[in-house]
Order: C-alpha cells, then sequence, then structure tokens
C-alpha cells in the first residue's frame, strides 16, 4: 500500500479524477437549456460523490492508516480489507451511475 500510495499522486492520476468533473461541469455551463442538462448535472453530483466524497473521507484515511500500520501483514489487512471493500463498491456503483446519466443525457440531445 505505500508503494501504492507514493505511485498515485501524480499528474496523469490527477487529470483523470478532476478532468471529468470539469469537462462535465463546462458542458452543463456552456449546453442548451434542454433535457440533458438535468442529466448532466445528475452526472455531476455523482460523480463527485463517488469520486470525491467517498475517496477523500474513507478509501484515503484507510488507505494511509494501512500504509503507516505496524505488524502483521495478515493482520492489517484483515482489518482493512472489508472497510475499503464496501466504501470501494459504493464509489464504483456512483461513478457508474453518473456515467449512466451521462450517456442518457447525451442521447437526448
Amino acid at each position: 500500500m505505500r508503494g501504492i500510495n507514493a505511485a498515485i499522486l501524480n499528474p496523469v492520476f490527477a487529470v483523470v479524477l478532476v478532468g471529468p468533473f470539469v469537462v462535465t461541469t463546462v458542458a452543463l455551463v456552456l449546453g442548451r437549456h434542454d433535457g440533458s442538462r438535468g442529466w448532466v448535472l445528475a452526472g455531476i453530483v455523482l460523480y463527485v460523490l463517488g469520486a470525491f466524497v467517498v475517496t477523500g473521507a474513507v478509501n484515503i484515511p484507510l488507505n494511509d492508516a494501512l500504509g503507516s500500520g505496524t505488524g502483521r501483514a495478515g493482520t492489517l489487512r484483515a482489518a482493512f480489507e472489508d472497510r475499503w471493500t464496501r466504501w470501494n463498491h459504493l464509489r464504483s456503483a456512483l461513478t457508474t451511475a453518473a456515467f449512466a446519466c451521462l450517456v442518457v443525457g447525451v442521447l437526448e440531445r
């Protein structure tokens, strides 16, 4: 985990994480006032909840705790894995739902 925590802090990851938020926000601001606007807004909200809120509130603190933990790897993993996986599933569901909203928004145009 220490290696992952260090490797993830790079410009490419930052663009991949923040890029969808920026692009969809620009699309919302510049877009027409049609049926797609609500879907784009829903996509933005779901993406922010999944990619930023869950990640920042749960996954990053768990990663940091595991990365700085001492003791046997198996014991640390057992205390970490179930909670991290549950929240990662929620994060995946929210960002997938965000993508689905954006696809519906494009089809509504």
